[in-house]
């Protein structure tokens, strides 16, 4: 099936042309990925997602007119913003390592430090279930359980630096919040006295 015969029928909702679509386009859109992204899973993933937006959009279809430059173009600018994020990823993980080199890494926000353990339990756990899941475990490790980085390492199986950089994304996370908390209790203090 040609791709002006994709078209049509993707716009009538003939989901069998769908399937033409795929076997004609994967293998070259997987390879042109694989080319921006240097890694089989990235650009799989990208691919796959592209397939299931044409799949599941109807509406996209009036707007392509020429569908081989619109797939190239979609999967190209999908990459661009893979790679937009994994920069951006490893900029603030940088930064991270340079705070943990600084010699900050055993330091809790002052608010938390000042706390006795079942305050900060109690504070810390409705915060903790809005982190990602290895910055979670390797906090809950080392400050709740009372692990070394190494022990953490070891029972997450990361390296003890991937540790500290979960802790410090966790700390500053959490500083941001307690600040936030802090704010918000000080003004609702203030509107009680007025």
């Amino acid at each position: 099936m040609d791709d002006k015969c994709i078209i049509a029928e993707m716009k009538k909702g003939n989901t069998a042309a769908f399937n033409n679509l795929y076997d004609k386009y994967y293998k070259p859109l997987f390879a042109f990925a694989y080319t921006k992204m240097g890694n089989i899973q990235d650009a799989e993933d990208i691919v796959q997602e592209r397939f299931l937006v044409l799949l599941t959009n109807e509406g996209i279809w009036a707007r392509i007119t020429d569908l081989r430059p619109y797939l190239y173009r979609m999967v190209n600018n999908a990459c661009l913003h893979e790679l937009s994020a994994h920069e951006s990823k490893s900029k603030k993980e940088q930064l991270y390592g340079q705070y943990l080199v600084a010699g900050h890494e055993n330091e809790l926000p002052e608010v938390l430090q000042q706390m006795n353990e079942e305050a900060r339990t109690r504070i810390m756990t409705p915060l903790l279930s809005n982190l990602g899941r290895q910055c979670r475990r390797a906090l809950e490790l080392v400050y709740m359980e009372d692990k070394s980085y190494v022990e953490a390492g070891k029972i997450m199986g990361v390296s003890k630096e991937s540790i500290k950089t979960h802790l410090s994304i966790g700390k500053s996370y959490f500083r941001k919040r307690i600040d936030t908390l802090i704010n918000l209790v000080a003004l609702v203090c203030l509107v009680r006295l007025w």
